[in-house]
């Protein structure tokens, strides 16, 4: 099992993956550390929040473009 320690290198390596954050938050729930756990939880939740509102924009745009949003580019849906 990874420790604290390599998670929190990992989070400065990357802080935006919530991958890292979710397991943090899980290794702290092993060691009854609530309120830890509970932030990381919350930051693994704001990720993936942000991660969704991103894609609904790129596809809400696509859409006002009237393309559809997985065109590859160069193909004739996008032309």
């Amino acid at each position: 099992m990874a420790s604290v320690c390599q998670f929190n290198a990992a989070e400065k390596l990357d802080p935006s993956d919530p991958d890292v954050h979710w397991r943090l938050a899980r290794l702290y729930q092993s060691m009854v550390h609530k309120e830890e756990a509970t932030v990381e939880f919350e930051k693994t939740s704001s990720l993936h929040k942000a991660e969704n509102d991103s894609v609904f924009s790129k596809l809400k745009a696509a859409q006002e473009r009237g393309k559809p949003a997985d065109a590859a580019p160069g193909s004739l849906a996008n032309q």
